[in-house]
């Protein structure tokens, strides 16, 4: 009798080291103490991918490599035609573009229902949630940021979109982007971009990469190996970069480089000819063995997700096929495939070339191996239904609005002698340009009344004004509205309002507001005071005033932001 007791003890202890610690050291850990088989959180990522995978079908297998294009603004067609794809031909995931927060958590709730793996969810949302949804505030654009270079904001702002990605179960960011904005003709980066130096890109990039992936969320690097020095747009057509590696390796691969050794989950594979490092004609780095697997991967050593860009953009489906496109992505190292605009057809293809070996299963395996791992550790193996109740007060707590406030304030800059702004002896007309929605610039305007000035007017003036006369010697606050909103840095003025600003400027004393970017200045050069708030929102709109009165700081314009 006393062998069995003997045996039973020590049965117990060697089922204490197999869970890893004894009942009490749970109640020391405040752990649960439950004597039920270990959750499945407590298995490894590559464990729980190793066994989902032997369970998968080829197709199945084959569909993990896909996301699809979703708008929870769209019809029910839309959606059927998403069901279809994650029910029929099994895809991985879903990249959530315009919609609404609401609309969106109610189709990701459907479709994670139907999906037999778990979908991992991704959204374009470079400067927050607000890029694609209503209801949600934007951060600032990347150059706004890098206007401000501040890498603790930035890392703020990378945990506070990661807190609200959570909130609608958004696995991952396709952000930041790194590339060096050294053309400013570029149509497709612009204030996207942090800037022209590698150093500040470097920092930046680096700050919001750890903001997203210290708090959950997969960052995704783009556009590699750099897309900011080209002159088209790769949604219409092929853009080339005409860089050899050497010169890449010391501009526009040095974030990258950073960012890999930091731990940098995920990469994005820019649709650029680069022919000084693959001569074969029009050939993508999306689709280049050499950019990818040699360089990328062998030579940089990144081993995270390699996503493609957008498979329907026509600098990759003018030169490839439908089907024939995701093979060569594939066999060039990419291990997910975005925006295809054939999935069935593509799947088919991909299928026979497995099956023929042109593309081998096993490199096929490794690829979902990869994905597996990712979705194991955004924990989708054990997701949850998204909240409806109070999800749109959630995203908007007070604190994303202070945060909002603080990077829009750190990013103003001024131009000319401060003593020339308001003061309370000012007597000053306010003239609005180019207005679209001014309503927070006005209210603010309109409370200054409560400050000791005299008067202030706010008027509207278009070119055939007759007001001109009357506002000769006076001083004028002029608020140019909505400059610049879109991504390249292609400038939108209006010449009329141009030559309207000329004209006050030779007989008065002008303070000019610029509601856009830097690339907005080399227009008004001959204006001596300008307060430049990089972006027109809510914020920018309602921190102007303030710093016309000097209660709040700002930078002054460097030579370089002015040229």
């Amino acid at each position: 009798m006393r062998k069995v007791w003997i045996l039973i003890a020590l049965s117990c202890i060697c089922i204490a080291i197999v869970f890893g610690f004894t009942e009490h050291e749970a109640k020391d850990r405040n752990l649960p103490t439950t004597k039920s088989k270990p959750d499945s959180f407590i298995v490894s990522s590559e464990a729980w991918a190793t066994q989902t995978l032997q369970q998968m079908t080829l197709d199945e297998k084959i569909g993990q490599l896909f996301m699809a294009d979703a708008y929870s603004c769209r019809s029910e067609k839309h959606f059927k035609a998403l069901a279809n794809l994650v029910e029929n031909h099994h895809i991985g995931g879903l990249i959530f573009m315009k919609g609404g927060p609401v609309r969106q958590a109610i189709m990701t709730n459907r479709l994670q229902a139907m999906a037999k793996t778990k979908l991992l969810i991704g959204m374009d949302a470079e400067w927050g949630l607000g890029m694609q949804l209503d209801s949600v505030p934007s951060f600032p654009r990347q150059m706004t940021l890098g206007s401000a270079n501040k890498p603790e904001q930035v890392y703020a702002m990378g945990k506070d979109i990661a807190r609200q990605m959570k909130l609608l179960n958004v696995h991952l960011s396709f952000s930041p982007v790194v590339d060096l904005n050294t053309n400013k003709r570029n149509p497709i980066i612009g204030n996207r971009s942090f800037g022209d130096n590698s150093a500040l890109v470097t920092s930046l990039s680096t700050a919001y990469m750890k903001g997203l992936q210290d708090h959950g969320i997969i960052a995704n690097a783009k556009h590699f190996p750099g897309h900011g020095n080209v002159g088209k747009d790769s949604h219409i057509s092929l853009p080339t970069l005409n860089k050899s590696l050497e010169e890449l390796d010391s501009t526009d691969l040095v974030p990258y480089k950073k960012l890999i050794a930091e731990g940098l989950q995920s990469i994005m594979i820019g649709h650029l000819n680069i022919p000084k490092i693959d001569e074969q004609k029009n050939q993508a780095a999306s689709v280049s063995k050499i950019l990818i697997q040699d360089i990328l991967k062998a030579k940089m050593g990144f081993k995270g997700l390699v996503f493609t860009d957008a498979l329907n953009m026509r600098a990759v489906t003018k030169y490839h096929k439908p089907g024939e496109l995701e093979l060569k992505a594939l066999k060039a190292g990419n291990d997910v495939l975005i925006f295809s605009e054939y999935i069935p057809e593509a799947i088919s293809v991909i299928k026979n070339a497995v099956i023929t070996n042109d593309f081998p299963e096993a490199e096929l395996n490794l690829k979902v191996q990869k994905i597996l791992e990712a979705k194991h550790k955004a924990q989708l193996h054990k997701l949850q239904p998204i909240e409806i109740k109070n999800l749109v007060s959630q995203l908007n707590l007070p604190k994303t609005d202070d945060l909002l406030r603080q990077m829009f304030a750190d990013a103003v800059f001024t131009k000319g002698n401060p003593s020339l702004l308001l003061n309370p002896s000012d007597k000053v007309t306010f003239i609005t340009l180019n207005s679209g929605n001014t309503s927070f610039f006005d209210k603010k305007v309109k409370a200054l009344g409560n400050y000791p000035i005299e008067k202030v007017t706010l008027q509207n003036i278009n070119k055939q004004t007759k007001q001109l006369a009357k506002l000769k010697n006076k001083k004028l606050v002029v608020a140019y509205f909505n400059i610049n909103q879109g991504i390249s840095g292609k400038v939108r003025t209006n010449q009329s309002y141009l030559n309207l600003l000329e004209k006050l400027n030779k007989h008065n004393q002008i303070t000019l507001i610029v509601f856009g970017s830097p690339y907005a200045l080399p227009k008004f050069k001959s204006v001596k005071n300008i307060l430049l708030m990089n972006e027109d929102n809510y914020i920018t709109q309602s921190l102007a005033p303030n710093l016309l009165l000097g209660n709040t700081q700002a930078k002054s314009i460097s030579q370089s932001i002015a040229q």
